[in-house]
Order: structure tokens, then C-alpha cells, then sequence
């Protein structure tokens, strides 16, 4: 488990900010499935090299995301909006980063596998970092004008500016869904292998496991 990752466990304990933990362990995970896959792929060193250095930007710049989601989780938007925005830009910003840098390892498996599923996976990811791009652009410029607007007199959030306000705070959550949405690309990867928390292997075989079970049955019998 990573040192960053234990950070954040430390700070889902003491402010039970549990979606931030959830978020930097599914990030913890890709990394270590992803490094079955390229073990098992037959690369050359120097692509080795190239994808292990994806995936490491993929978890790092994943795990800083996380640490940006708990700092909007920390700071109320009404309370105290400067740090509850640098937090959200953080996280969307560098998990948007994220969601390219995925795409990119899922494409290069498909290169390597030749499986469907990597396909259709690697098809959806693309489909839903656009998403996450055009959103955040939303967010960005949204959120910049209603705070150019306010601080110049022009109205606020209750009144003139409302729209404005409206669409940085929708432009917020679908973000955040669309995120959510991206790591659920993940979920057929996490189906394939066994993760206690610190390493990572490959599950059994089904049919090895009922074969094991059948002969069980016949020795008993």
C-alpha cells in the first residue's frame, strides 16, 4: 500500500470522509492490475518501461485527486468557498488527467490482448473523458465568470447571477458522476483478480476450481 494511500486512510479515519478512501483504493487497485497485465504481456523492455511509467503518473495524479475530493468534502461551499473550489479544481483537473492516461493503458492492452473487452472498455473510457473535458470546461468558466460578475457588483447567487451560479454547481455534480461512472470501467479488471490490501494475484481458473471440487467429491464418494 502506498504512502499517499495511507495518508488518506489516516484522514478517512479522522474525518470519515469515506468516498475520498473508496476513490485512492480503486486507484490502488488499477495500479496493481495493471502491472499483472504488462508482467504477462509480452513487451519489449522499453515498452515495459513506457506503460509502467503511465501507470504510475495514472495512480499518483489519482491519489492527489483523491486528497483534492477531501478537501471539498472538508470545506462547505457556502463556509469557506476558496478552499472547497481549489479542491474540486484539483480534483477534477488532475482526474481528468486521470481518465486520459487510463485510456490510453486500456488501448494499449487491446494492442497486446486483442480482447473485445478491452475494446468496448477502452470505446466507453474515451466516450466519458470527453465528458469529464467538456465539463470541466463548463465548471471552469462558469465558476470564473459568476466570481468576476459578483465581485464587480453585478448581483449574486440569490438573485441576477443565479443562472451563472446554477451552472458551475451542475457542472459540479455531473463531474463528479462522470468520474464515478469511469471507474466503474475498472470493475471486469477488479473481477479477475484477488486484492488483500497490499498484494495483488490473479484468481483461479472456474474450471480448475470445479474440477478440484469434483474429484473432492469423488474421493469422498
Amino acid at each position: 500500500m502506498s504512502s499517499l494511500l495511507k495518508i488518506l486512510l489516516f484522514f478517512r479515519i479522522r474525518n470519515e470522509c469515506g468516498c475520498t478512501y473508496t476513490v485512492a483504493m480503486n486507484a490502488e487497485m488499477r495500479f496493481k492490475y495493471v502491472e499483472l497485465m504488462y508482467e504477462r504481456m509480452s513487451l519489449t523492455p522499453r515498452e515495459k518501461t513506457r506503460l509502467s511509467t503511465l501507470n504510475k503518473s495514472a495512480l499518483y495524479l489519482s491519489l492527489a485527486a483523491a486528497f483534492g475530493l477531501l478537501i471539498v468534502a472538508s470545506f462547505q461551499v457556502d463556509a469557506m468557498p476558496i478552499p472547497h473550489y481549489s479542491g474540486a479544481f484539483l480534483t477534477f483537473l488532475l482526474g481528468g488527467v486521470c481518465c486520459w492516461l487510463h485510456a490510453i493503458i486500456t488501448w494499449k492492452m487491446y494492442k497486446e490482448e486483442r480482447d473485445k473487452a478491452f475494446f468496448l472498455t477502452f470505446i466507453f473510457q474515451i466516450i466519458v473523458s470527453l465528458f469529464v473535458s467538456v465539463f470541466f470546461v463548463m465548471f471552469s468558466v462558469s465558476l470564473g465568470h459568476y466570481r468576476h460578475q459578483r465581485d464587480a457588483g453585478h448581483g449574486t447567487k440569490e438573485g441576477a447571477l443565479r443562472p451563472i451560479f446554477l451552472t458551475a454547481a451542475f457542472s459540479e455534480w455531473f463531474l463528479a458522476l462522470t468520474v464515478v461512472a469511469y471507474i466503474l470501467t475498472f470493475v471486469p479488471g477488479f473481477r479477475t483478480i484477488d486484492y488483500d490490501g497490499g498484494t495483488v494475484k490473479w484468481k483461479a481458473p472456474v474450471s480448475s476450481s470445479v474440477s478440484t471440487c469434483t474429484k473432492m467429491m469423488r474421493c469422498c464418494s
